[in-house]
Parts: structure tokens; sequence; C-alpha cells
């Protein structure tokens, strides 16, 4: 988990409430992970290990919760490994109750290739803005970039959007 994700959620807690049942897509502690922040926090992701509370397919959420059931959808340094991201995001809106928040990020086009176990896309602030968070409001983005000699290159991709 990159640093600029705990960034985003201090950023996040300053302007809204961390209160509620939150469901945590990708939860597997690989480096990192967003449990401590939320007291009503369930973590899935497709396999086993450290932070992973249930063993579900992001793609299945909506055939294993209920509609409306969470205040908080948190999706970190995933959505690169799924085949189908936009499958999930519409699994997410679902499961997110009217005024419940979905706070994501993923790599954008200059982040390094890593395959876990595979590494399909990358997103640009445009697409979380457009795609991601399609229907929402209350929509806050921003791109995390690195480079050198006055060269930006966007590598990290996160914000938040509010369900209608």
């Amino acid at each position: 988990m990159l640093r600029t994700t705990h960034g985003l959620i201090k950023k996040f807690a300053q302007e809204h409430s961390l209160e509620g049942k939150v469901l945590d897509i990708g939860s597997l502690d690989v480096n990192g992970n967003v449990r401590g922040y939320f007291k009503d926090y369930l973590g899935i992701d497709m396999q086993s290990g450290p932070n992973v509370d249930k063993v579900i397919n992001a793609h299945d959420i909506k055939k294993e919760f209920g509609e409306g059931t969470f205040d908080i959808v948190t999706c970190f340094d995933m959505l690169e490994h799924d085949d189908k991201f936009w499958i999930t995001i519409e699994n997410i809106k679902w499961v997110l109750k009217k005024g419940g928040w979905l706070i994501a990020g993923a790599p954008s086009i200059n982040h390094p290739k890593h395959n876990y176990p595979f590494d399909y896309y990358r997103f640009t602030k445009d697409s979380f803005e457009k795609v991601i968070f399609e229907g929402m409001t209350n929509v806050f983005v921003e791109e995390q970039v690195y480079g050198d000699q006055g060269e930006l290159r966007p590598d990290q991709v996160m914000g938040w959007g509010q369900k209608i």
C-alpha cells in the first residue's frame, strides 16, 4: 500500500466521517492496509492471507451482500488486477448505501507493471472522474505524480465519490 493511500484516507477524514460499516475490497496485506482507520471493517480478497476476513472475488459481492449494505467501500491497488473492473465498480455502487462513499486508488499510466497475479490496466484522472465515479456526487480525484527536471509523470490516481 502506498503512503499516498494513507494520506488520502486522512484527507477524507478531515471532511467526512469514517464511521459506519466498511468493506475493503482487495484487502490482502502485501505492504499495508487501511483497517486501522475504521471500527466496523470487513476485508475481502480473492485469496486468503493477512487482513483478509473473507475470501471472495469482487465480481461476486452483489451475490454475497445485500443492496445498500455498506456506508464506505474502499478499493486500493486492486482494480489493475481485476480483469473486468467495471463489474466490480457496478457491484460496489450496488452494495453502497445511498449517501455512502467509495474511496479508491489505482496505478496511473507511469506506474510499473506488477503481476499479482496479473496486471491488466492503468487509470487516469479522467477515467476515475468519468468511469469509476460515474453517477456519483461530491467527487474528488487527484493524481500523484513524480518526475525530475520539470517533467511530471502520473503514477497513481485516487479519490472518492458519494452515492446519490
